[in-house]
């Protein structure tokens, strides 16, 4: 972002040299020259925000297709590949944020979850905003629940609790927001709650992704009944 400003403040500067040539070959008056310089000014402004908008519109295209790989062609390798390629092209540190959480999706469905863990905390947090914000939490928190540093996990659910609730029934958050909140109740004791809502999201949220999630989290919620009947 800094580099495009940079260069249509260029851009702005070498117009109004140009107009200023012209002024003393043509004997423009300082109010003609000041009108033209308004006038190329916006018509520089809006055509460079024209061509970054398109641009950021041709990247989320890619970014949806490449979604397709893991969703229906359940091929991580590929993904996490395809995802690398991307990258090398990006110089904005939100475009590189995103496509770094979406390499930590791809070594998560493999199963690399410190691989994943490493790459998300390499993404500087002033990078994301919006949803995908919400979004690197979401991947951050489910990483160190699946490696078991359960109360960095925890932290992350106390201190995005509100917008986690803002998103627990949106279509591409929901599902792993609630996965979550099981994962909370396993770690904190509770199989009688985790076990409730997880009857009531995996009915909800019937994704083959999620399948995996829902046989880990039951396995999980039958160790810590078994471990509490022991005790008892």
């Amino acid at each position: 972002m800094r580099k495009r400003a940079r260069n249509i403040i260029l851009l702005g500067l070498l117009f109004g040299g140009f107009l200023l040539l012209l002024r003393f070959v043509f004997k423009l008056s300082e109010g003609e020259v000041w009108s033209y310089y308004i006038i190329g000014s916006i018509i520089i402004l809006v055509g460079a925000m024209g061509i970054n908008i398109a641009w950021q519109k041709n990247l989320m295209k890619k970014v949806k297709c490449l979604e397709k790989i893991l969703k229906d062609e359940q091929n991580p390798d590929k993904f996490i590949e395809e995802n690398e390629k991307l990258l090398q092209t990006l110089k904005s540190s939100y475009n590189r944020a995103m496509i770094k959480i979406n390499l930590s999706v791809g070594y998560c469905e493999k199963g690399e979850y410190e691989t994943a863990k490493d790459i998300l905390l390499s993404i500087p947090s002033k990078s994301l905003k919006g949803i995908h914000g919400v979004i690197y939490f979401v991947n951050l928190a489910y990483v160190y629940f699946r490696i078991e540093e359960n109360q960095k996990a925890l932290n992350i659910l106390e201190l995005h609790n509100k917008d986690f609730l803002c998103f627990k029934t949106n279509s591409s958050l929901g599902g792993s927001i609630a996965i979550l909140r099981i994962f909370q109740y396993i770690v904190t004791n509770q199989p009688l709650e985790a076990q409730n809502l997880l009857t009531v999201e995996k009915e909800k949220w019937a994704d083959h992704h999620f399948l995996e999630d829902w046989e880990f989290l039951q396995i999980k919620i039958n160790e810590l009944q078994e471990m509490n009947l022991d005790y008892h």
